[in-house]
């Protein structure tokens, strides 16, 4: 019996010291961004206690020096160490991906004040601090695809006002904050798909002016409120490809009628009121695979290829 309690205790004491273990980096020198971490970790428990990140430099550089941190794909930690950005603090791009990181706390990117690029795909992440990214103010990349996200803080992104692009596809996001993208004067590109969202919000995009593609493919949408896309001045390319849209309302872009392309298809569209089609003047609209509507294109010019919808449409 006694031999068993030691043997278990050993084992205790050998699993805690192998979650301990610090963070290693392999260095190298890429052509982007530069100087950069290739790092390994093994941090099973989420511990946020480490004092150091080990590894030996290349001559004459030093952790100032490094502008990139990567995860080898053996790495495997719930959360991402301050130490990291402690002892890298200008770093401009990190990617940790498929490293089983669950959650984002406040202080994990906290002293990369000149961190440009954040790729946290693959992950197993469920919730994100809101001020997970408030000390990032260079931030124009994020990447949160693929995750376990239900939905976002309101003010995630109040303090990033850089941002160009923002991926958060292939989550299982339920609903986005009314505010959320308020602060996102400069974006150029979003990606909202493969979600569970099914209520657009008009309120959503009013301030996203400088907006050039936005992408919400593939999610649960049934409707666009009157005004949804009426803000969205610069925005040239919109998708809404293979959602659960049965009606086009007239109002629901508003004035906006110098789109390059409007993607519909393969919804359940199967009526449009007339004021839509005639007020829209997209140079390409992709409607096939709709309910009342089986081609493929619909070019502004051939409009009445919609008469059968716009027949079936009922204020």
């Amino acid at each position: 019996m006694f031999i068993c309690k030691v043997f278990a205790l050993l084992s205790v004491l050998s699993s805690f010291k192998a979650q301990n273990t610090n963070p290693k980096c392999d260095f190298t020198i890429n052509e982007w961004p530069g100087y950069s971490c290739y790092l390994s970790l093994t941090n099973p428990s989420g511990s946020n206690s480490f004092t150091t990140v080990d590894g030996a430099h290349i001559s004459n550089l030093t952790n100032d020096n490094i502008l990139q941190v990567k995860n080898n794909p053996a790495t495997l930690t719930k959360n991402f160490p301050s130490i990291i950005c402690n002892q890298f603090p200008n770093t401009i791009k990190i990617e940790f991906k498929q490293a089983g990181i669950e959650g984002i706390d406040g202080d994990s990117f906290k002293n990369c004040g000149d961190l440009q690029e954040l790729n946290l795909a693959a992950n197993l992440i469920t919730q994100i601090s809101e001020n997970a990214f408030s000390e990032n103010p260079n931030l124009s990349g994020l990447t949160l695809v693929n995750n376990k996200l239900t939905t976002l803080p309101e003010n995630l992104l109040a303090n990033n006002p850089k941002l160009s692009a923002l991926l958060v596809s292939n989550n299982p996001l339920e609903t986005i904050p009314n505010g959320f993208f308020r602060s996102l004067t400069n974006l150029q590109a979003l990606f909202v798909q493969h979600t569970n969202v099914k209520n657009l919000q008009p309120d959503w995009f009013k301030s996203l002016q400088n907006t050039q593609a936005i992408y919400l493919e593939y999610n649960m949408i049934d409707d666009i409120p009157d005004g949804t896309f009426s803000n969205l001045r610069n925005v040239q390319y919109l998708s809404l490809k293979g959602n659960d849209i049965k009606t086009l309302r007239g109002d629901a872009f508003g004035s906006r009628t110098d789109f390059q392309l409007i993607d519909l298809s393969d919804n359940l569209i199967e009526s449009v009121e007339r004021k839509f089609a005639e007020q829209i003047k997209a140079q390409v609209i992709m409607m096939g695979g709709n309910v009342c509507y089986s081609g493929t294109v619909v070019h502004v010019f051939r409009l009445r290829n919609l008469e059968r919808c716009m027949k079936n449409y009922v204020a």
